[in-house]
C-alpha cells in the first residue's frame, strides 16, 4: 500500500471567480513528479500542502461546494519570517513576494513577465497562451521540494522553526477557514452609514481647509506640518512623531486635532465599506495577512474590517442560531511589558486594576484623562522618545515646561524598571543585530554600530507586539481545537470577534474567558490578566 506523501507542493495560476478562466493547479510531489490537478482533488488533498497565494483559491473551493484541504503551507509567512524586516524597509518588491522567491526557479529562457503577471495582477492566461507557459509552470512545480527544503533549512538556522509549525501554519490554516464561511453584513445599516460618513467629511474638510486655512492632506503625510499647525516644538527627521498617534491623543481638547481625526476616520471607514460589498448579496468574505506586520499581527486586508470604527461595526450580524461575542484583555501591552521586564511597580500597577485611570490621576489629579494616559503608555511602551511624550499633555497643563516637569518628575519615576528593561533591548539588538520575541520573529538590523533612536523604538515595539501576537495566535490555535464549535470571525490585536452557537452559549463564554486567561499564563505566570466580554453593539 502507498504510503500518503508528508507534503504536496502547488504552484497555481488562479483568476478572479468571474472569469471565464478555471485555475491551473499543477502539483509535484518530493520527487519533484509533475501533474496537474482539479480542484476536488486539492480539496481531498490529505497532505499538507505547500504553495502560495491560497486565499484566491478559497473563493474556488467555497462556490464549488468543496472543503478546504487539511494543512496549507504558505510560503511567503515563512518568507517574512526569515527575513525580518518590515514593509517600510523596502520599494516595490520585498524579499516575500512569491515573484522574487520563485525566480530562481523560473527558466532562464523564457520571458519574466509571465512569472510576475501570473503571482502578481492574476491577468495572465497561461492556460489558453502557447504551451510554453504551461511548460515554465511546470518547472516552477518541478523545482518547489528543493525550495522547501531550502526554507526549513533557513527556519531552523534563524531560530523560527518551531514558531512557524506550531503557531503560524495552524493560525494561517484557521484564517482561511474564517475566509471561507465569511461574515453577514446588514446591507442597509452599511449604506447608511456610507452617506453619513460622506457628509462627516465634507463637514470635517471644510472647516479645516477653509475657516482655519489648513492644508488638510499635507497636515495628515507632513509630521513637520503638523507640529507647526498645532504649535509644538520642532524637531530631527528622524524623531518626529506619530501623525495618528499624536492627532488622536490631542482629539479631546485640540478642535484642529479632533477636526483631523474626523476626516482620517472618514477616508478610512468609508474605503472599508465600500470594500465590503460582494456578489453573495449579504456576506463578505475578508483576506487574511496572518504575518501583516514585522512583529506578527494577523491583518484583514480586504476588506480592512478591523480599522472599522466602533460606530460601524454593527454592520456585522450573527448568522441564525448564532451571537455574536467580543473578547478582549484588559491592558494586553502593560501586562505584557511588566511581565517581561519584571519591574515591580509596573506589575503592581496592572494588578490593582486600571493602569490607565491610575496614570491619569497621578499625572492629573484626576481621572478623566484615561485616554490621553492610554495613548502616551502605549507609545511610550513602544519605544517613542521620552522627551516627546509631553507632546501628547500639552493643552491640558499649562505650558509644556509643565507637561515636561511632569514627565521626568510623575511618570518615569514610575517606570525605573522599565526603563533598565529597554536599555537591555537596545545592548542586545546592538550586540546580536537583532531582537525577537519569547520564541523567534525576529527582527533584524541593516546596518552595525551605535543605535539611532528610530532603531531604539522599534526594538522595544518588537518584543512587546510580537509577544502580543504570539499569544494571539496561540489562543486562536486552542480555540479552534478545543472549541470548534466557536467561530473566529476577527483578530482585533488584543481581541477576537466570534460567532458563538446559542445552544450551550454560556458555556461556550465561560470557556472562551477561561482559554484567554489560561493562554496568558501559559507565557507569564506573575499576572492572571482581566478578560472582558462585551456586547458587540457596545464595541
Amino acid at each position: 500500500m502507498t504510503s500518503t506523501p508528508k507534503y504536496i507542493f502547488l504552484f497555481h495560476y488562479t483568476p478572479p471567480t468571474d472569469f471565464e478562466v478555471q485555475p491551473t493547479l499543477l502539483m509535484s510531489d518530493e520527487s519533484g513528479m509533475v501533474e496537474r490537478w482539479t480542484l476536488e482533488q486539492l480539496s481531498e488533498c490529505p497532505s499538507q500542502i505547500v504553495t502560495h497565494s491560497f486565499s484566491l483559491l478559497v473563493d474556488w473551493l467555497r462556490l464549488r461546494g468543496l472543503q478546504l484541504p487539511n494543512i496549507v503551507i504558505d510560503l511567503e509567512v515563512a518568507a517574512k519570517l526569515l527575513t525580518g524586516r518590515p514593509k517600510s524597509e523596502f520599494d516595490i518588491e520585498r524579499p516575500w513576494d512569491m515573484t522574487g522567491v520563485l525566480r530562481p526557479l523560473f527558466p532562464i529562457n523564457c520571458d519574466g513577465h509571465l512569472l510576475r503577471a501570473t503571482l502578481a495582477t492574476h491577468l495572465a492566461k497561461p492556460e489558453l497562451s502557447e504551451f510554453g507557459n504551461l511548460r515554465w509552470m511546470m518547472v516552477i512545480a518541478k523545482g518547489m521540494p528543493s525550495l522547501w527544503n531550502t526554507t526549513i533549512e533557513g527556519l531552523k538556522s534563524k531560530g523560527e522553526y518551531e514558531r512557524f509549525f506550531n503557531f503560524e501554519v495552524p493560525a494561517y490554516n484557521t484564517m482561511l477557514c474564517a475566509q471561507y464561511r465569511g461574515i453577514q453584513l446588514d446591507e442597509e445599516i452599511r449604506d447608511g452609514f456610507l452617506d453619513e460618513i460622506e457628509n462627516s467629511y465634507r463637514h470635517a474638510h471644510y472647516a479645516l481647509s477653509i475657516t482655519k486655512n489648513i492644508d488638510v492632506d499635507r497636515a495628515l503625510e507632513d509630521a513637520e506640518y503638523l507640529l507647526e499647525i498645532l504649535g509644538l516644538q520642532k524637531r530631527k527627521a528622524d524623531d518626529l512623531p506619530d501623525i495618528q498617534d499624536l492627532v488622536v491623543a490631542r482629539e479631546e481638547f485640540d478642535e484642529t486635532c479632533r477636526l483631523l481625526c474626523e476626516v482620517l476616520s472618514a477616508r478610512r471607514n468609508k474605503g472599508i465599506l465600500l470594500r465590503s460589498f460582494s456578489a453573495e448579496q449579504g456576506i463578505c468574505f475578508p483576506v487574511f495577512d496572518t504575518m501583516g506586520t514585522v512583529t506578527g499581527r494577523i491583518l484583514t486586508i480586504d476588506p480592512q474590517l478591523q480599522h472599522l470604527a466602533k460606530k460601524y461595526r454593527t454592520i456585522i450580524r450573527p448568522r441564525p442560531n448564532y451571537r455574536l461575542g467580543y473578547f478582549d484583555y484588559s491592558q494586553f501591552e502593560p501586562n505584557i511589558m511588566a511581565s517581561i521586564c519584571n519591574d515591580p511597580q509596573l506589575l503592581e500597577l496592572c494588578k490593582e486594576g486600571d493602569l490607565y485611570e491610575k496614570l491619569s490621576m497621578e499625572l492629573f489629579g484626576s481621572n478623566h484623562q484615561r485616554k490621553v494616559c492610554k495613548v502616551m503608555f502605549l507609545a511610550y511602551s513602544y519605544g517613542k522618545n521620552i522627551s516627546h511624550l509631553s507632546d501628547f499633555m500639552c493643552g491640558l497643563l499649562p505650558s509644556k515646561k509643565v507637561a515636561n516637569s511632569v514627565i521626568k518628575d510623575k511618570f518615569l519615576p514610575l517606570f525605573a524598571g522599565v526603563e533598565n528593561w529597554k536599555k537591555e533591548i537596545h545592548s542586545t539588538l546592538k550586540r546580536d543585530g537583532r531582537i525577537g520575541t519569547l520564541l523567534g520573529n525576529y527582527r533584524y538590523r541593516t546596518k552595525e554600530g551605535v543605535l539611532d533612536r528610530k532603531e531604539m523604538r522599534w526594538a522595544t515595539s518588537q518584543v512587546i507586539q510580537g509577544t502580543g501576537s504570539l499569544i494571539l495566535k496561540r489562543l486562536i490555535n486552542r480555540i479552534t481545537t478545543e472549541l470548534p464549535h466557536v467561530a473566529i470571525l476577527l483578530p482585533m490585536h488584543d481581541a477576537l470577534l466570534l460567532e458563538i452557537p446559542e445552544e450551550g452559549a454560556d458555556i461556550s463564554v465561560h470557556a472562551l474567558t477561561e482559554l484567554f486567561q489560561t493562554t496568558f499564563v501559559e507565557f507569564f505566570k506573575e499576572l492572571e490578566p482581566s478578560v472582558c466580554q462585551k456586547p458587540f453593539s457596545n464595541l
